[in-house]
Order: structure tokens, then C-alpha cells, then sequence
């Protein structure tokens, strides 16, 4: 079991457990205080009401966060609703989201500001912080009817258990704040966070960062910056610049998640399948690779990965049927990745692979199946 996957789990069972202690407290105490008749309906409308309020109230506070922090606001999305900046004019549209209910995005106000990402990191707690107390005070105020007062208890509970998940500082299925803020503890990973936010904010804009620094000291964020530079590299050809970027990457394993590992240990063997003869390359391929590293690369359907899976059915293995799998489909996968430079290069990169496993296999073209 991964490291983040048993991190999920812990939190996981820690969330649940919380909501059963909400439920036969606050929620008990709600039900007993209130003459509603209906209460499983009361319990659903205030559960759906306190998520609405919280996730709109988190993520407000990440934007007031990235003022204080000297950033400025690209993108917010709650729930699906999106705001978005394009031209320096905000538009809307519905997309989906990378976080738990929702998504915001910033960029440093210019490259040589001296922001701290973690203002806006922890903007989210302190707003809700703020809410709970907005909520005490309606709860004291004997005034208000006891439908909304006990509501709030309710709300409380409920943002109490979302909380826990987003800033336990442990890497679950998303980089939750808790996890973020752990990294950006050293002014090297903050400062790759703000390049790295500089970048996604260029590559949505459709424009490829040159300037793109390669860093020595890996780290789950320097690797994103890395990565930014690997492909720049395979965009300008130079392939021995993008190897020694996997080679620098691959010099601290233990200091990234094992997908990311098995991934780069992928790009190198791609590399190896270019650049030595089908008996070198097959030699890496079966003393230098893990058996792991073998089984992990036939199962993984990330883009890159499928490009090296390819190299290794028609060059190393030599199996027609097992190409034509690792080409089937991956046209139109490539066509909808965001990033359109990476698109490009691995459009540009899978044509050469077919063209080489044709030539290998002596097939026809086999980009009739791409």
C-alpha cells in the first residue's frame, strides 16, 4: 500500500468518525431543541446548506489570502461554477474542479514579487474560522427562530469534519492545503510554487515559458517545474538536456510519491530505447528495470507512460498486438490534455514511436490504429 493511499485511508476513517460524534452531538442536540416535524428533511437542507456555505466561504478566504500574499485571483470555481480571467476580463462557464468542492488559482503579481503562498493557504481556514463565529452569534441570539439557530450548530459540525480533511498535513487523493503548506515549509518549495504557478497560468494563456529553472534539490513541488523543463527540452529536440532532467529528478526517490518514480524511471528507459541498439536497450529493460517497474508500466495509462509501453512492446518484446493496444485511443487522449504545448509534444513523440515500431516489426504504417 502507497504512502498516500494509506494517508487517504487514516484521514478517511478519522472523517467519519468525527461525523458520527456530529451527528449524535450537535445533530441530537439540533433535533431535540427544535419543534421541526420532518428531520430527516431538516438534517438534509442543513447539510446541503452548510456544505454550499463552507465550500463558498473556503474558498473566498484562499482569495483574500492571495491579496494579503501579493497574488492575484485567475480563476474561482465553486461546485462547478467557474469564474475565470481571459484578457483581463473575467467570464464565466461551468467546468470541473481539482479539490474537494472546489478550485482557485492565482499568480504571483509579477516574477520578482516576494510572495508567500502561505497567506492564501491558510485564507481558507480563517475564513471559515470567522463563519463559526458569525454562527455563534446567531446561535446566542434567542431571537432568531431555533430552525436557523440550531442550523448553525449544524453548519459548525459539518465545516469541522471538511476542515480536518484539508489541513492534515498528510498527501491524500488531492494536494489538500495541510499537505501544501508542509512543503512550502522550506523558501526553495515556495518559490518553485510560485513559479509553478506562474507557468500554469502562462500555459492556460497558451504561451510556453522559456525561462523555465531546473532545480537540483528535489521535491514533490520542484518536480512540477522539472517537469515544465523536460517537456520545453523534448519540444526544442535536445534529448540529453531531457535525460539528465529525469536523471536529476531520479537522484532522490525517496523524496517523491512512487507514481512519480515509476514515471520518470519510464522516461529513461524511453531515452535508453533511442539512443543504444534493441540488445541494450533490451538488457535495461530486463536487468536494469524492476519486475514492478515492468508491470506498473503495462497497467499505467498516463500519456508518457503509454508512450514508452509502446516502445517496449515493438522494439523490445516485438509484439504487434501489444502495440497496436498501446496506440489505440491515444489520439484522441492526447487531444485532451490541457496543456498544449505538452500536447504537442506528445503528439510528436507517439508519431515517432509508431513510425520506429513499424520499421521494427517490418508492418505497415500501424498509424491507421493511432
Amino acid at each position: 500500500m502507497e504512502k498516500n493511499e494509506l494517508g487517504s485511508i487514516i484521514i478517511y476513517l478519522i472523517m467519519f468518525g468525527l461525523i458520527y460524534l456530529v451527528g449524535q452531538t450537535v445533530i441530537v442536540l439540533a433535533l431535540k431543541s427544535t419543534a421541526v416535524q420532518n428531520q430527516a428533511l431538516y438534517i438534509f437542507i442543513c447539510a446541503v446548506v452548510s456544505i454550499l456555505v463552507f465550500a463558498f466561504t473556503y474558498e473566498l478566504g484562499h482569495v483574500i489570502g492571495a491579496k494579503i500574499g501579493k497574488y492575484k485571483c485567475t480563476y474561482f470555481n465553486v461546485f462547478g461554477f467557474c469564474w475565470y480571467k481571459e484578457d483581463e476580463k473575467w467570464k464565466f462557464k461551468f467546468e470541473g474542479f481539482d479539490g474537494l468542492f472546489g478550485e482557485t488559482r492565482f499568480v504571483p503579481i509579477s516574477k520578482d514579487a516576494k510572495c508567500n503562498p502561505a497567506h492564501f493557504l491558510r485564507g481558507g481556514l480563517i475564513a471559515f474560522i470567522v463563519s463559526v463565529l458569525v454562527a455563534l452569534v446567531i446561535f446566542v441570539i434567542t431571537a432568531i427562530p431555533d430552525t436557523i439557530r440550531f442550523g448553525t450548530l449544524i453548519y459548525f459540525g459539518v465545516g469541522m469534519v471538511f476542515v480536518l480533511y484539508n489541513v492534515i498535513p498528510m498527501k491524500t487523493d488531492i494536494l489538500n492545503d495541510g499537505y501544501r503548506l508542509k512543503l512550502l515549509g522550506s523558501k526553495e518549495n515556495a518559490e518553485a510554487y510560485n513559479e509553478f504557478m506562474r507557468i500554469e497560468n502562462d500555459a492556460r494563456k497558451g504561451i510556453v515559458t522559456e525561462d523555465v529553472k531546473v532545480y537540483e534539490n528535489i521535491s514533490p513541488m520542484t518536480v512540477l517545474i522539472n517537469n515544465y523543463a523536460f517537456y520545453n527540452a523534448l519540444a526544442k529536440h535536445d534529448y540529453q538536456k531531457a535525460e539528465e532532467i529525469v536523471d536529476i529528478i531520479l537522484k532522490n526517490p525517496d523524496a517523491l510519491d512512487s507514481n512519480t518514480v515509476y514515471r520518470f524511471r519510464f522516461q529513461k528507459l524511453y531515452f535508453v530505447i533511442l539512443r543504444e541498439s534493441k540488445e541494450e536497450a533490451s538488457e535495461y529493460y530486463w536487468k536494469t528495470m524492476t519486475s514492478y517497474d515492468r508491470k506498473y508500466l503495462v497497467k499505467d495509462n498516463f500519456i508518457p507512460s503509454k508512450r514508452v509501453y509502446l516502445l517496449v512492446s515493438g522494439i523490445i518484446n516485438e509484439s504487434s498486438s501489444e502495440s497496436v493496444i498501446a496506440i489505440e485511443g491515444m489520439k484522441k487522449r492526447i487531444n485532451r490534455m490541457v496543456n498544449k504545448t505538452q500536447q504537442s509534444v506528445e503528439m510528436e513523440q507517439y508519431e515517432k514511436c509508431i513510425k520506429l515500431v513499424s520499421e521494427n516489426l517490418k508492418v505497415d504504417d500501424l498509424s491507421e490504429h493511432f
